[in-house]
């Protein structure tokens, strides 16, 4: 039996071949490791990637240059700096200038700084609006006698090359000027400026301060204030934070509250002061400020900062004024102590329908649940009238007390004759009572009349259903079999919030 040529070669014996090692990823361009270098502030790899351009042969590139003298300036060594900048020297453009300013600027050393730009003079290279920022700074950091002629000469270069007129390096100026105590020639500055940001507006007004001139730093403010531009909590704080007790300074403390320049968490602090200070005069604050100081004693947490307000509003006689009444009912309930909460809402004399909503929101926010639907009660012997987010509030309350299934019918009722049903709050609310009482029909029966998707009263029938033990129709619900698409979504229809009825009413019960 003989064997075909053409299949011996299946029989053959190949040889074996090494498998492919995976090759090493290319190297990263030069400008990538300069990058991470400064970030990082890596001297090491700062110079291996020095020498990996030497061997490269791309010495020449004033790009990857100016970018390696600006990383070893960032990665903290300025000899390094002077040594690549000195090495091209002949090849020098003005960005090289501009980043070894910056890096003696940044270092501290005025000295040698001044000196490079005197040979930055003699040289052929114009002056760029970069340039000055770093000189003024270095002009700052020299000896005081020289300081101001260095300055003066700095800024006569400005208006030889045509720059003076530039943004950057006025408001340069003009701090300089502020920082030297000459106030006038900055203001000369200030005036003369075409176009004046809050920056600019804002260093005018700290050197005005810093050199106890509280009279013009108040114009100056007010002259900010009726200018196009509006003031913000630097401003305030510039005015503020000078000193300077009067008059003017106090209605720039009332101006900052209520602006509402002090609503950042850092600022919080600042707002409570400037409220003890308009306090202690014989300034009168309007409602709004004292909001504000109360906003801001919520987000410090502290209770003693709540109570310490409490005790100035009942010195001042404002403790009657119903909004800031509720604003503190608030505060006490958001720190924890509803106790006196109670007691601002016993001694109150007026109340409003807001005051009932604070008061049931937060009762069923600390768990009083029972306390909030006796509140209701109490709103409807008084004659007012619910609305959409008491009856929400109330709803949420009888999700968590077992013997108020009949009480939540006779919202459902009580919200079908108001016209309240149609609103989302109040449906999912409703929802998630009747789904906590296990009556998933009454709850499917609201979440089908519903005009559109709401997100909410989805996961409050999952959650039903899942109670139930109906898992299905929970699965059915999530795989998106009744969902809508958002593309076929229909929008809410919006929340029509009706104004409270006169105290008075005939609103005694559910009926």
């Amino acid at each position: 039996m003989t064997t075909s040529p053409q299949k011996l070669h299946l029989f053959r014996v190949r040889p074996l071949r090494a498998p492919k090692t995976p090759s090493p990823p290319p190297p990263s361009p030069p400008i990538s490791a300069l990058i991470r270098s400064s970030a990082t502030q890596n001297l090491r790899l700062c110079r291996a990637t020095h020498a990996r351009i030497v061997t490269s042969g791309l010495s020449s590139d004033r790009f990857l240059t100016n970018n390696l003298l600006t990383s070893y300036s960032k990665c903290g060594s300025l000899s390094d700096s002077v040594r690549v900048f000195f090495d091209r020297s002949r090849k020098t453009d003005v960005v090289a200038w501009n980043s070894l300013l910056a890096a003696y600027a940044s270092h501290g050393h005025a000295k040698e700084g001044l000196c490079l730009f005197r040979l930055m003079l003699r040289s052929s290279v114009p002056l760029h609006r970069l340039t000055f920022p770093p000189l003024l700074k270095l002009c700052s950091s020299s000896d005081p006698d020289g300081c101001a002629t260095a300055s003066e000469a700095i800024h006569c270069c400005s208006i030889k090359s045509g720059l003076e007129s530039d943004g950057l390096i006025s408001s340069a100026l003009v701090g300089m000027y502020c920082k030297l105590g000459s106030i006038r020639s900055a203001r000369l500055m200030f005036d003369g400026m075409s176009k004046r940001d809050l920056v600019l507006w804002n260093l005018m007004i700290r050197g005005y301060r810093k050199l106890g001139f509280a009279g013009e730093a108040f114009c100056l403010f007010s002259e900010l204030h009726r200018s196009e531009l509006r003031p913000d909590a630097v401003s305030v704080r510039c005015i503020v934070g000078g000193g300077f007790e009067n008059s003017n300074i106090d209605q720039v403390r009332v101006y900052g509250i209520k602006a509402g320049l002090f609503s950042i968490d850092s600022d919080s602090g600042t707002a409570l002061g400037c409220f003890s200070e308009i306090m202690k005069s014989s300034t009168v604050s309007g409602d709004m400020s004292v909001m504000m100081a109360l906003k801001a004693a919520t987000r410090t947490g502290d209770f003693s900062v709540g109570a310490r307000i409490h005790c100035v509003l009942m010195k001042n006689g404002l403790f009657l004024v119903v909004p800031l009444a509720n604003s503190l009912i608030n505060i006490y309930a958001k720190l924890g102590r509803f106790d006196y909460a109670w007691r601002v809402f016993n001694m109150m004399e007026d109340l409003d329908l807001v005051t009932w909503n604070t008061m049931i929101t937060n009762s069923v926010r600390c768990g009083l649940n029972v306390e909030s639907i006796s509140l209701l009660l109490d709103m409807l012997w008084c004659g007012f009238r619910p609305d959409q987010f008491t009856l929400a509030s109330v709803l949420r309350a009888c999700s968590s007390v077992d013997e108020s299934s009949s009480l939540c019918r006779q919202i459902h009722v009580f919200a079908l004759k108001t016209g309240e049903s149609t609103d989302v709050f109040v449906i999912t609310a409703l929802i998630g009572a009747y789904a906590h009482y296990k009556r998933m029909g009454d709850a499917e029966l609201l979440y089908h009349r519903m005009g559109g998707f709401d997100l909410g009263a989805c996961h409050a029938m999952i959650a039903g259903y899942m109670a139930c033990g109906d898992q299905n129709k929970a699965l059915n619900l999530i795989s998106n079999k009744n969902i809508p698409r958002k593309s076929e979504r229909q929008p809410l229809k919006p929340v029509v919030v009706q104004k409270p009825s006169k105290r008075g009413s005939k609103y005694k019960h559910f009926r």
